[in-house]
């Protein structure tokens, strides 16, 4: 399995019963990451023992609803290659959904990965202290404490606004938090739709999805009634700034120094509209997109989906490798495939976590996370044991990718 662009292990998925994960704010995790992690992965790793059939148990959303929607029945096949520290890959997979809603469900995750973006552009302007906005704050609370014995009326004024700007900013990443949970919820919902197959009714699914994307954008439009808290404090900021410069005098430099701030204050502002306008958009395509698979008249694929590829080692003996299904992609962006952990005595493997990640162009990481077991079915225990793994080496499973389970069905190919 690899990351963006390649079609590793298919699966369907269940919003997983079994680890509650503990992690900080959406914030603080989001921001946490400018690059891709580097992980410790095993030691030692056999890539022959390594080879043979692998299942998917379960990965994370953001993969399994965009290059695994409507996908079941995963398995992948690795095999001794003429070269050294170097395996084939097959990956296959069940279709089972119909046409319309491998789209959409597709176009559902696109969403809520745009959404996770902006709302982490809006946490650097709110947790980030050099940012335009909390710069711009801070600016203005020097001035104030500078003309507090000169304009006392005034900076009374500058005082009571930017408390508002600045309790309308602390505000902000409680509620993105609350946002990515929903945000959660939804890419949960979406891959329950993902693994639904084409003869059954989807109606229950598409029901709770719409009703969580409901109350996600009611949280952006508390986002937004922050911003317009914060927008009204700036424009009182400005006013001051124009009674100052109509002083004259001692009042024209403190003005000048004023509205610098107060624009910085601005721009700041100005991103965060930017992205709730955009997560405004994102759950509006979402909810279309839902109602569409309940209308959706086409017909399910029910047949087998292959992609043959190659993993090859970085390095002579550990866990890490990548992957890589066609030409363009090995040279370009191989996809990274981790082996943070496995499961056996010795070189038995008989189960495995594994991780990659990609860089985001607008800020941030991308990071998928799958489970693999040599049998179709895991038990708890081990499961919990890789989930508690990757947590504990700092793998987020938050906002568009949260782990989820894969479904396996009597349909799945012997």
């Amino acid at each position: 399995m690899g990351h963006s662009g390649i079609m590793v292990l298919s699966s369907l998925v269940l919003l997983l019963p079994f680890l509650s994960v503990v992690h900080a704010d959406y914030c603080t995790n989001s921001l946490a990451k400018k690059t891709c992690p580097s992980l410790a992965t095993v030691d030692s790793l056999d890539l022959s023992a390594y080879s043979g059939t692998w299942y998917e148990i379960g990965s994370t959303a953001n993969f399994k609803n965009t290059l695994e929607a409507g996908g079941t029945c995963a398995v992948a096949k690795y095999s001794s290659s003429d070269k050294e520290n170097e395996l084939k890959v097959e990956n296959s997979h069940y279709l089972s959904a119909k046409a319309g809603t491998v789209v959409a469900v597709g176009g559902i995750s696109g969403s809520c990965s745009l959404v996770c973006q902006s709302a982490r552009a809006v946490c650097s302007q709110v947790n980030i202290g050099d940012s335009l906005l909390r710069e711009g704050i801070s600016k203005v609370w020097k001035l104030k404490n500078s003309i507090e014995g000169s304009y006392s009326s005034e900076a009374g004024s500058v005082s009571s606004a930017n408390a508002k700007i600045e309790a309308a900013a602390n505000e902000i990443a409680p509620k993105v938090d609350t946002l990515a949970k929903y945000v959660s919820q939804i890419q949960s919902s979406n891959s329950i739709l993902s693994q639904t197959d084409g003869s059954a009714d989807a109606s229950s699914t598409v029901g709770s999805m719409k009703a969580t994307i409901t109350l996600a954008s009611e949280q952006v439009k508390s986002l937004d009634a922050s911003f317009k808290v914060m927008s009204d404090a700036q424009l009182e900021l400005i006013n001051v700034a124009a009674t100052l410069f109509k002083k004259g005098g001692d009042g024209i430099g403190p003005s000048f120094t004023l509205t610098d701030a107060a624009t910085q204050v601005l721009g700041g502002l100005t991103s965060i509209k930017a992205q709730v306008t955009a997560m405004t958009a994102a759950f509006e395509v979402s909810s279309k997109a839902a109602s569409a698979v309940l209308e959706d008249k086409t017909k399910a694929y029910y047949n087998i989906s292959k992609a043959m590829g190659k993993a090859v080692r970085n390095g002579s003996s550990g866990g890490k490798l990548s992957v890589s299904f066609d030409p363009v992609s090995e040279k370009l962006f191989p996809g990274k495939y981790w082996i943070l952990a496995v499961n056996g005595e010795g070189t038995k493997y008989n189960a495995a976590l594994v991780y990659s990640c990609m860089e985001v162009l607008t800020g941030g990481t991308e990071e998928t996370m799958w489970i693999l077991s040599r049998s179709p079915e895991l038990d708890d225990a081990t499961t919990n044991a890789l989930l508690s793994k990757a947590t504990s080496m700092g793998v987020d499973q938050d906002c568009n990718a949260p782990f989820v389970r894969t479904v396996r069905t009597s349909k799945c190919p012997a």
